[in-house]
Order: C-alpha cells, then sequence, then structure tokens
C-alpha cells in the first residue's frame, strides 16, 4: 500500500526537474530581452538605465526570487491535496502512531474498522480503545518496529464489541530528519474472510486426508472411492463424480456416484473420451469452452473439471465433476480439489504397492519353499536358524535336523574349517559379501561341490546380526566345466593341448617379469602325412599322429609344452632357451627322436618333417605374433629344397605382407579387366587338324607379363582362386560358343578349362558351372575340365562326388600333368576321367631318355585299355611329334603348332 501511494505522489508532484527547467528557460529570457523590453518601454531614458547595470541585476533577483517562490509553493499545495485524497480515498487502514502508541493521524478507513469517528481516536492510546490484553500485544509488535528501526508484516487479531477481526498489518518506523524514529507508521488489510475460507479448506482437506488414509484398511478398494466421491459432492455441490484408471493400456471407470444421467449410455462415450485427453495431455480442463469437440454430442448443458490423477513420471487415471448448470469455483476449491487429487493419486499409487508388496511375500515364501537353491540362515556364531526344503535335498538332513547346530560340524570338511571360520568372521564384521566354491560334505558322508553367495543380514542400526546362504550344488556342472576345458584346450586324439592353450602359455611367459628371459617355439610340419593318410587309410594316419606326440612327450624336458595345432601340424613350446644355438640343439633332437621308423601295424614308416623356429626375443610383441612367426619360418621351410628346418627372419613378414598385396592386386585387375584368356591349340597329331583349345590365363600388370605360377599359388591361398577361376571359365565358354555360330565347320571343337583344388571343395561348384554353360549357351560336351593329381589328395570322397556330377551332365574331365604323382594309378580306378594329359617332362625327354619313351608308350596302353583318349603336352619338334604318332598318340599341344594367343589372333 504505501509503495502505491508513493507511486501515486511521485507521479502528480511537480517535481525538482520541471522547477529547474522553468528557471533556466526564464534565465535566457531574461539576458537576451531585457534591453529590447527597456528601449520598448523607456526609450527616452534606455540610455540612463543602460548605464545603471546594477538595476538590471536587481530586477533580475526580485522577479526571479518571486518565481522560484511561487512555484515551490504551488508544487506544496498540489502535493499535499494529493496526499489527503489518496489516504482518504483507500479502503486499506492507514494510521501513525507516536513512541507511545498515541494516534496522530489515521484515515476514514481505518476509523470505521475501529467504529468509533477520527476526533474520537485522534490523541488516544490502543489501552483506550482496546482491552488491556490486545493493547499489550499492539504495543509489543509496535515496540519491535521502533527497537529495530524495519518495517514489519504482522497478523493481528483484534475483537471489537464482541466481533474479532484478522489483519495482515505492515508497520514501518517513523523518523525525523536527525534520523531518530519518533513513531510508526501501519497499513491494514483484513484478512478475516480468507482466515475463514483457509480454515474450512484445512477442514476439508482433513477430511479427504482421513478417507485416504484407510487405504491400507479398506478392502475392497472401490468403497474407498465411492466414500471419497460422496465428500466431494457434498464440499463442491457437484451433481456427478466420476474416478477413470489406467487398466491394461484402457482408461475405464472405476467409480461414479451422483446423478446417472449426466453419464448414461450416450453421454458416457463422450465422458471417457474428456478423461482420456486429460489423461493423455496430463492437463487439467476447468470450463466448457475447452470441450468444444464434446459439446455437440452432449444433449445437456455442463459444466466440467477433470483433473489427472499423476504420479511423479506418469499419470494414472482422472478426477471429473460434473455440474446441471454453470459453476464458478473459487481459487481456494480448485486448489482443495487438487490436493484432493494428489492425495487419491497417493492413495492408489500405496494401494497399488501394498498389493504387490503382499504378492511379492507370497513369492518370496513360494521361492523359498520351491527354490532350487538352498537358503541357509545362521546366527554371528555360524548356528542354522533356518533351512528351506531344497538344503534338506542338497545336503540330506531335515530342518528338525539342524536347527539350532553349527554349519562347521555339519557340512565344513576339517581340511576347511578354519578358512570358513576366517570367512565368517569376515561376514559378521561387514568387511565382504563371500561368494566361492567350496568343497562340503553331506549326511551321507559324499563330498559334493557347493557355490556359496552370503548375505550380511543388518538391524536398523547396521549392525550384522544373521547371514543369509544362498547354495547351489555344482557338482556335475564343475564336472561338465571341466570336461568342457578338456574339449576347449586339449586335442581329443592326441590329448596334447591344442592352439588356444599354447597361446596362453605363451602370454603368460611373455608378461613374466622374473625367472624366464627367454624362450623358443617350434613349428613342425609333417612331410607327406596326406599322401600316409590315403594310401595307407585315415585310422593308420591317427595313430601316426598319436606315435609321434607319445615320442615327443616321453623326450622333451619338463619346463615345455607340445601341441597338436593342426591336422598334420604341431607346436613345441620351450622354456629357457636364450639362444639361437640352444634351439639349434633342439632342432637336431626333434630331428633324431624321428629318426627311427614307427611300426604301425605291418608298416614300418619314417616321419619326416619341416620346421620352423623363433626366439622370443625376436619378436616378443605378443603371442599371436610369436604363432604367426613360427608359423611363417615352416613355410619357408616347406618351400625350401635344402633345409627342413629354417629359423623366423624379419624379411618373411615382408614376403608375406607382398603376398597380400598381390592378392590385392589381383582383385584389383579382375574388376578393371587385366587379365586376359589365352588359347593354345590341341591338335590331332596325324592330321594337325585343331580339334580344340586350352584356355590359359594371363595377366599384363602395368605392362608387365607376371608368370601364372606367381599368382596363381597366392590365388588358391587367399581363395581368389573362385572367383577368378568362374571368370575364365564364363570367359573360355563364351569365346567357344562365338567361334562355334561364326564358324559353322568348328561346331566340334572343345575347350579346355584347368581347375583348382580350392574350386573342387565348394559346395555349390557344379550349379556354378552349369550356370555359366546355360548363359553362354555352350553345350556340355563341347567342355573339358582339367584337374590336376594333387588336386585330389586332401578332400578325395567330395572331390569324387563332385566330378561324377559334372560327368554326369555330359562335361568331359581331364587328369593334368599325369605321371608325376605319387598315386595315378589309383586316382585312374577311382575317378570318372575322360582324358589323360601327359606330362611335358616326358614329352621333352622323349628323344633322349628311353625311360620316358617307355612310360609314354605304357601310358597310351593303359589309356587305350580304360577307353580313355590322351594329350600329350609340350610338343616342340617333328622328332617328338613323329615318335608320339609312333607310339600311337593321337592329340597333343605345344609350340611345334601354336604359341597361346588372345582370341582375335587365334
Amino acid at each position: 500500500m504505501k509503495n502505491r501511494i508513493v507511486k501515486h505522489l511521485n507521479k502528480n508532484q511537480l517535481s525538482s526537474k520541471t522547477i529547474i527547467s522553468i528557471y533556466i528557460v526564464w534565465s535566457f529570457l531574461w539576458l537576451f530581452l531585457f534591453d529590447e523590453a527597456l528601449l520598448f518601454f523607456f526609450q527616452e531614458n534606455a540610455t540612463l538605465f543602460k548605464q545603471q547595470g546594477w538595476l538590471k541585476e536587481l530586477f533580475f533577483i526580485l522577479i526571479s526570487s518571486g518565481l522560484l517562490y511561487w512555484l515551490i509553493q504551488r508544487s506544496r499545495d498540489r502535493n499535499s491535496t494529493l496526499r489527503e485524497e489518496i489516504v482518504e480515498g483507500t479502503t486499506e487502514p492507514i494510521f501513525i502512531k507516536d513512541c507511545e502508541s498515541r494516534y496522530l493521524f489515521l484515515n476514514q478507513a481505518a476509523a470505521n474498522e475501529i467504529g468509533k469517528s477520527i476526533s474520537e481516536i485522534f490523541n488516544q492510546t490502543d489501552h483506550n480503545l482496546f482491552g488491556a490484553e490486545q493493547a499489550e500485544t499492539l504495543q509489543q509488535t509496535d515496540q519491535e518496529v521502533i527497537k529495530s528501526k524495519c518495517n514489519k508484516i504482522i497478523e493481528e487479531t483484534i475483537t471489537i464489541n464482541g466481533q474479532s477481526n484478522t489483519y495482515l498489518t505492515n508497520k514501518f518506523p517513523r523518523f525525523n530528519r536527525n534520523g531518530n524514529v519518533i513513531g510508526i507508521i501501519g497499513i491494514a488489510h483484513n484478512i478475516t474472510n480468507w482466515k475463514t475460507q483457509q480454515q474450512q479448506c484445512q477442514q476439508q482437506l482433513n477430511t479427504i486426508q482421513t478417507i485416504t488414509s484407510k487405504a491400507i484398511t479398506i478392502f475392497p478398494f472401490e468403497d474407498l472411492m465411492q466414500e471419497l466421491l460422496e465428500q466431494l459432492i457434498k464440499i463442491l455441490e457437484a451433481d456427478l463424480a466420476m474416478i477413470f484408471l489406467q487398466n491394461d493400456q484402457e482408461l475405464s471407470l472405476a467409480a461414479q456416484i451422483g446423478d446417472s444421467n449426466l453419464n448414461n449410455s450416450d453421454i458416457f462415450p463422450v465422458n471417457q473420451e474428456i478423461a482420456r485427453f486429460i489423461f493423455n495431455t496430463q492437463q487439467g480442463i476447468t470450463s466448457d469452452h475447452q470441450l468444444r469437440t464434446y459439446s455437440i454430442q452432449s444433449p445437456y448443458q455442463r459444466y466440467i473439471i477433470g483433473i489427472p490423477l499423476k504420479g511423479k513420471t506418469e499419470a494414472v487415471g482422472v478426477l471429473q465433476l460434473q455440474w446441471q448448470d454453470s459453476y464458478t469455483l473459487t481459487p481456494q476449491q480448485m486448489q482443495f480439489l487438487e490436493i484432493t487429487a494428489q492425495y487419491l493419486t497417493l492413495t492408489l499409487i500405496n494401494s497399488y504397492l501394498q498389493r504387490q508388496n503382499e504378492k511379492l511375500q507370497q513369492r518370496l515364501q513360494l521361492q523359498w519353499e520351491h527354490s532350487p537353491l538352498a537358503y541357509i540362515i545362521e546366527d554371528i556364531q555360524g548356528n542354522i536358524n533356518d533351512w528351506n526344503p531344497a538344503a534338506e535335498q542338497i545336503f540330506g538332513y531335515t530342518k528338525a535336523e539342524v536347527l539350532g547346530k553349527s554349519t562347521f560340524d555339519l557340512m565344513v570338511p576339517d581340511n576347511q574349517k578354519a578358512e570358513m571360520e576366517q570367512v565368517l568372521n569376515r561376514l559378521v564384521k561387514g568387511d565382504m559379501t563371500a561368494n566361492g566354491r567350496t568343497k562340503n560334505r553331506t549326511k551321507s558322508g559324499e563330498l559334493i561341490t557347493c557355490q556359496w553367495h552370503n548375505i550380511p543380514i543388518r538391524d536398523k542400526n547396521g549392525k550384522v546380526i544373521e547371514i543369509l546362504s544362498l547354495v547351489e550344488n555344482i557338482t556335475e556342472q564343475v564336472k561338465l566345466e571341466e570336461q568342457s576345458r578338456q574339449d576347449a584346450y586339449y586335442d581329443p586324439l592326441t590329448e596334447l593341448p591344442i592352439r588356444r592353450y599354447l597361446k596362453e602359455q605363451v602370454t603368460r611367459l611373455l608378461e613374466t617379469k622374473q625367472g624366464i628371459t627367454s624362450f623358443a617355439l617350434f613349428h613342425i610340419d609333417l612331410v607327406d602325412f596326406k599322401t600316409i593318410k590315403y594310401s595307407l587309410g585315415h585310422q593308420l594316419a591317427e595313430e601316426l599322429l598319436i606315435a609321434i606326440s607319445e615320442r615327443f612327450t616321453a623326450n622333451l624336458p619338463a619346463r615345455s609344452v607340445i601341441a597338436r595345432i593342426g591336422i598334420d601340424e604341431f607346436a613345441v613350446l620351450l622354456e629357457q632357451v636364450e639362444t639361437l644355438e640352444q634351439a639349434t640343439y633342439w632342432v637336431k633332437q626333434i630331428q633324431h627322436w624321428l629318426q627311427s621308423p614307427l611300426q604301425l601295424e605291418e608298416h614300418r614308416i619314417f616321419a619326416k618333417v619341416n620346421l620352423g623356429l623363433v626366439l622370443s626375443s625376436q619378436l616378443s610383441d605378443s603371442a599371436e605374433a610369436l604363432l604367426q612367426a613360427a608359423d611363417t619360418a615352416m613355410h619357408q621351410a616347406r618351400l625350401s629344397t635344402t633345409e627342413n628346418y629354417v629359423v623366423f627372419d624379419p624379411k618373411m613378414q615382408q614376403q608375406a605382407l607382398e603376398r597380400l598385396q598381390l592378392d590385392s592386386d589381383m582383385r584389383d585387375a579382375l574388376e578393371q579387366g587385366t587379365f586376359k584368356v589365352y588359347y593354345q591349340p590341341i591338335v590331332n597329331l596325324n592330321t594337325r587338324q585343331i580339334n580344340g583349345f586350352e584356355a590359359l590365363i594371363r595377366w599384363n600388370k602395368q605392362g608387365e607379363w607376371v608368370p601364372p605360377d606367381k599368382f596363381i599359388s597366392v590365388a588358391e591361398q587367399t581363395g581368389f582362386i573362385i572367383a577368378l577361376d568362374q571368370w575364365m571359365l564364363h570367359e573360355a565358354c563364351s569365346q567357344m560358343q562365338q567361334w562355334h555360330t561364326s564358324f559353322p565347320n568348328s561346331s566340334n571343337l572343345f575347350i579346355t578349362v584347368n581347375l583348382s583344388a580350392v574350386d573342387l571343395i565348394q559346395p555349390n561348384f557344379v550349379n556354378a558351372v552349369l550356370r555359366i554353360l546355360q548363359v553362354t549357351k555352350l553345350a556340355p560336351q563341347h567342355l573339358k575340365l582339367e584337374i590336376t593329381e594333387t588336386s585330389l589328395i586332401e578332400h578325395p570322397q567330395s572331390v569324387n562326388v563332385i566330378l561324377q556330377q559334372l560327368r554326369d551332365h555330359g562335361i568331359q574331365l581331364c587328369i593334368d600333368d599325369f605321371g608325376i604323382g605319387y598315386s595315378s594309378l589309383n586316382y585312374l580306378r577311382e575317378f570318372p576321367f575322360d582324358v589323360m594329359k601327359v606330362d611335358r617332362s616326358f614329352v621333352s625327354n622323349l628323344d633322349r631318355d628311353r625311360k620316358s619313351y617307355n612310360l609314354i608308350q605304357t601310358l597310351i596302353l593303359l589309356a587305350n585299355n580304360l577307353n580313355m583318349s590322351l594329350i600329350a603336352e609340350g610338343i616342340e619338334t617333328e622328332k617328338q611329334l613323329k615318335q608320339l604318332k609312333k607310339l600311337g598318340c593321337e592329340q597333343g599341344q605345344g609350340f611345334l603348332f601354336g604359341k597361346p594367343l588372345p582370341s582375335k589372333k587365334g
């Protein structure tokens, strides 16, 4: 109130700025216009006035003083009038007292509140106007303001003529010019009605709170909601009250009381939709203009209030009230309704939690009774307080047999009691939650392995009073884990560790900082193992692996590991090998152990090995790097023609990187089209007419021809050979079909294409070949596929199935480089070949080596007897041609008839 008065005065008073502005304007006018005024009024005596300058100043002072007096007086009169108008015009009681609480001033509103005239109150004290007790209270608050020199807002209750009124009074000190407090100024506001409404609202809220507090004891819950709605209708004089609750993702009516016509079958969908709107937006609605969407559907004029029942994170329902006629809620009633909604929400949540708690208790009891885990509760001395049925099943004791007895006496083996007592002591102190596996004794004396989870149970002060133990019998699981470890780390045939175990041991040595300064790793590959397997059979081959592993195990020193890391590959880890000389010594020892033959049934087999060696001092980055280095060195030994063991050299890694780069370059070349197919004619040796062509791959890399023997082996190692061979097969078949179309006389020509061993183990290879024939429209009888003997060694059975399928579709099969393998005659017997190709090494020595002549003669005879055709490769001279014709060879190819050429030149 004080602020409003001051603001009003400041707005209407004549300010100091205004007075100064008028004075400045007058001063300028005087300076510029005084002389002109003299000339106008005193034309004859003007000179006299000009000579007397003091007269000009005298006139200025007199006139200025009068002007200033008039302005200031006018401002005071105006301000005084405004103050009187404001103070008397306000409805708020305003009064001024001196330090003895004597009334020096009050407005008419204050006089009306006291019930006397201003003159009757003026110069009177609170003791003269009110009772002694009230006057004492009023004067006490006055003195607090005077002493503190600070304003205070005080709630005061005054009884006059038997009627009590409550005021909210703002009292602030009144100062004189010296800054001393000379009294107080008060502005009061009558809050009697507001206090009454607050008390009524609080009583109503107490009623609602009493109802909602029954939620724990009143069941069913619908009774509680009905009682709550009855109170709301009574307090707010509503015609209909409803509660909608969320149930299974649907908002449904949970309780209703009041006029049923306001919620009949025609109107209910509208009310439900309104509730759904409130629920989804989580915002209340308080008037019909917010419901225009729904009011058209309702034949009733209604006033609706809806409030969402909101928890902390989401709504659980809607409280909705309706009146038939227009109704206005006071702010207090609206606040009451919102608080009621909060109470109801908390009641709903508490009721839900109570029911959930009961369900949880039931489930815990069921879990205790039916859990497969043993639940054991012990006191802090280790004596059993409780014991569920699962514990009876695991340990064999009934609950009656164990209550009050010690777990140490019943279940803990003697050699573990001291350790278990330490664990219990730590649990009681709260130092740990002990989980782990232990051996336990059952009632029958059987030792079992159990997994224990121990949980300290504390009282409200945090002191451990009991121990809850969850126990599981994992005896069978441990057996399975041991078996799984055996399967995961050991080879079932030789019972040696496998690569995973070896890698962990190498890692352990690399991480060991003391004791082991260096170690050696050997990668061993058995020579000709596949030959032995396919010539003597799989069973003898496996017996060979077992015999070699036993020989290694019997001779290796204690600080070593022998592992089987491949089909025919072993690795040896030797600790405390620091120099290359020491490692070489062990290489010779390994070779010496294998010098004596291995007797397998009636066969005496001499095992030969290729060996790669690496020292940890050469490469100590990681276990994987060392294993790879030993493998790289072994492959170098396999390629060597002079040494059967190789020490790892970092240059070998560079060579491996070069192979990877070559693989990448080949893939790019296939995409860019730099691979080409060349064709070498296969002729009838008697007529020199062309019978067909052999397709040969060529690669021009950046202007230089890359020899096939350089990139084909890498392509086979990386698997790129599959895509390369399919591309070449498509190109060759397409070209042959073009020649058939362009040259009708060449319709009997055939094309031969070389296959890799990798192609023959692909499960969809046959379908891929048939698809190429279909796309290129080449008949199957015009295609011959060449397979080398080495392609048949690794997977003879699966390869035989694929070859038979190809032949069944009319494709002819050639065995290439025949005569230089291990079991050529066996291949001719087992595999469905149509054509035999004699290796060029025999043809080139035909005129110099009688053995080559006799061998070719034998092969021709063999081919005729097996109903196979024969093609001799590498014919370069007329003499070779003449000898082959004499031997009865009908077909051949070589530089004598033509070099491989691209299709355009062919």
